[in-house]
């Protein structure tokens, strides 16, 4: 294999495995990050540069500047880095580049106008002014999704009732930046796809399950009871908008007669730790094949899924910081569940104690056992190891 160059955008401890993987492969990798770089990343890269991988315009002016070609670009970095990525697709004209309207960033009243475009979601959109104008707008909404307009991991995230919203937009509680959604019932999917030259390479509806009386992942499992309708609603898109090689994480909820858009990140959306449970789930090496699609090699086909393998996300409840006693938790969960994978949160939110995002899961658990719930696994882990839990 001929040896490329291939630019990371970002240098933190998510790209690391990918970073290795590109290292593995025989190419030169040139890594960009500036603030939480991590030294393992940049050590495996063959080049470094600190730039802000959240300023596009800064990421394009050092790309002019660098002095190799770059071949493919690549990251498993979130937020504003990934329009950042895409923006740098379209300019180095890659196979891997996406239509200018779906290059919207993290901006929720701009994905909405999408999603309602490509008739995406039914769900019904406002934003402050337009409810305090005209309350009849929601007549008929009796339940409510408050969202900042930018914001991940579900923080400020609420679910509310119509007197509550009416009551708080009096006290003037929310900013314009506020996006109010009508609240509907359904199965919620976190859905990854992986698409080559317009053949699906991967299809994961993978049911996302809320930990309890929060909007905060709980629980994640395969479930195919409606993939075909789920696979059309994705290619149909994926058909009109013209791209040919993509990979996407999208979170959808699928209700009687009705898939709608809730969020989607045209890249490698979703963590670092939802893909190792993918990859688990598959048997599939989801960063090896997603390396294959950014430098046009040939993108495996997903195997068969395992049906009955799950990932538990565990938190601290006890509001305090604490330290993990792995050998501790090791033991309880082999009594607990059986055979298990305990994949660690590396950001260590257990060292200041808050539980307000899906960030600040304390780790993961990959297992097989359906006979305890997420909230149960919750319950034990924190009554039995740490202290003063709830």
């Amino acid at each position: 294999m001929k040896q490329k160059t291939i630019l990371s955008i970002g240098a933190g401890f998510p790209q690391v495995d990918f970073i290795r993987s590109l290292k593995e492969k025989g190419h030169y990798v040139v890594s960009i990050g500036k603030g939480r770089n991590s030294k393992e990343a940049i050590e495996l890269s063959d080049d470094f540069a600190e730039v802000n991988t959240h300023c596009e315009d800064e990421v394009i002016s050092w790309i002019k500047n660098y002095s190799k070609k770059i071949d493919a670009v690549g990251s498993y970095s979130g937020g504003k880095a990934i329009r950042t990525l895409q923006i740098v697709n379209q300019f180095l004209n890659l196979h891997t580049e996406i239509p200018e309207e779906l290059i919207i960033g993290m901006d929720k009243f701009s994905q909405q106008e999408l999603y309602e475009k490509h008739k995406l979601t039914t769900i019904k959109s406002w934003n402050i002014r337009e409810i305090t104008a005209d309350q009849d707008l929601i007549k008929d909404v009796d339940k409510f999704i408050i969202k900042p307009t930018i914001g991940r991991g579900s923080s400020g995230v609420q679910i509310i009732k119509k007197h509550k919203l009416l009551s708080d937009i009096r006290n003037c509680l929310y900013t314009e930046d506020t996006i109010i959604q009508e609240f509907r019932e359904g199965k919620e999917y976190r859905v990854s796809a992986l698409i080559q030259n317009g053949e699906l390479k991967l299809l994961a509806p993978i049911e996302r399950k809320s930990f309890n009386k929060t909007v905060f992942l709980g629980r994640l499992s395969y479930d195919d009871s409606h993939i075909e309708a789920i696979e059309s609603y994705f290619m149909k898109f994926v058909g009109e908008c013209g791209i040919k090689n993509v990979i996407f994480k999208a979170d959808i909820l699928v209700s009687k007669g009705n898939i709608d858009m809730i969020e989607m990140d045209i890249g490698v959306g979703g963590g670092i730790y939802y893909k190792k449970y993918l990859s688990e789930l598959f048997k599939y090496d989801l960063n090896n094949e997603y390396i294959n699609l950014i430098i046009n090699e040939k993108v495996n086909k997903a195997n068969n899924p395992a049906k009955n393998k799950f990932m538990d996300y565990i938190y601290n409840l006890s509001g305090r910081p604490i330290v993990l006693d792995l050998i501790s938790i090791e033991k309880l969960l082999n009594q607990l569940i059986g055979a298990h994978k305990i994949i660690r949160n590396l950001l260590k939110p257990e060292e200041h104690g808050k539980f307000q995002s899906n960030a600040d899961f304390i780790f993961s658990i990959i297992h097989e056992n359906e006979n305890i719930s997420n909230f149960e696994l919750n319950k034990i882990i924190n009554q039995k190891l740490f202290i003063n839990a709830e």
